[in-house]
């Protein structure tokens, strides 16, 4: 009886293992190349944040090395040609919301609605000056995420 229940405890926690969402860390540099979109509409729903970026030649290295500014790659590896050219995080905010990164201002005839970055990781990502960051990223119904294990939108700064 003991040993059915350690075998059943230890099906229960590679099945739970294995159900997570692999998450891995894309590096990148800031710059030419990098441009950030917010997308919002009033009829369809949620926002996103897209991140688009060129697609580097080599692997990033461990010290982000081998990037050039604007572009990105897996420390191990170059972002292949099947491998998406962005990532996005989706908010589930309306009008009027906050988000992790951007507060959504409603407008009026004199003034349009407007979106405003609160968070200075997603603002410094427009720098031109090539600084290294990392994302945590996840693949989901064929979207390249940027999220943690926990769903959370991750960027770091890397000095």
């Amino acid at each position: 009886m003991k040993l059915k229940r350690i075998l059943l405890l230890v099906i229960l926690l590679v099945a739970t293992s294995s159900a997570q969402a692999k998450v891995w860390a894309m590096y990148c540099k800031t710059g030419p190349g990098l441009n950030v979109h917010i997308n919002y509409s009033i009829n369809s729903g949620p926002a996103s944040l897209d991140i688009y970026y060129n697609k580097a030649s080599k692997a990033a290295g461990n010290n982000f090395e081998n990037l050039k500014p604007g572009e990105c790659a897996w420390p191990d590896r170059p972002i292949r040609s099947d491998e998406r050219g962005s990532a996005v995080f989706r908010y589930g905010v309306m009008l009027g919301a906050k988000a992790p990164f951007m507060t959504i201002v409603v407008g009026n005839e004199e003034q349009p609605t407007q979106i405003l970055l609160r968070d200075s990781k997603l603002n410094g990502l427009r720098s031109t000056k090539g600084e290294k960051f990392k994302m945590q990223v996840q693949m989901e119904n064929g979207e390249l995420k940027i999220q943690d294990k926990n769903g959370d939108p991750d960027i770091e700064y890397v000095k």
